[in-house]
């Protein structure tokens, strides 16, 4: 029987090497593209914002270096845990893609309606007033058996 079993060590190596794709080895495609096209897609525009903001602002070319590279700092921590975020959700989602998996395996039982239960239950006590069942059985036994006799030691 093959294991579609999805490893959540591969996802999250998957995920660190290339943002989104992680999502998409446990299957969810369109999580995965968003992830790897919006996100580069929002960071790209924050950096333009970010320099044209920053020039616009500024006449002194001394400030404009200076708050560029509080900018790029800014960025870089934000890309960074943008990073840590994709591992992160692509291990726990291969973790609960595993954990749906298991659940649609398992067996249940088929519940029974009221109505089941009250025909097994009334069958049930049908049977006993018969002559076949054992329990009706040992009754009749008993009543046909000869009385035992108690042995005298004298």
């Amino acid at each position: 029987m093959p294991s579609n079993k999805v490893h959540p060590g591969v996802a999250a190596v998957l995920s660190a090497l290339f943002t989104g794709v992680g999502q998409i080895y446990c299957g969810r495609v369109g999580r995965g593209l968003a992830i790897m096209f919006v996100g580069p897609i929002l960071m790209v525009g924050f950096v333009f914002l970010m320099i044209v903001g920053t020039l616009s602002a500024t006449n002194d070319p001394s400030q404009t270096v200076g708050s560029l590279g509080a900018w790029s700092i800014l960025i870089g921590l934000m890309s960074t845990f943008y990073w840590i975020f994709n591992i992160y959700d692509a291990y726990t989602l291969a973790c609960t893609v595993n954990q749906q998996q298991n659940r649609s395996r398992r067996r249940r039982p088929r519940r029974r309606s009221k109505s089941e239960s009250g025909a097994r239950r009334s069958r049930r006590y049908d049977n006993e007033s018969d002559v076949s069942s054992p329990r009706r059985r040992s009754k009749v036994a008993r009543k046909s058996r000869p009385a035992r006799r108690v042995r005298s030691s004298y």
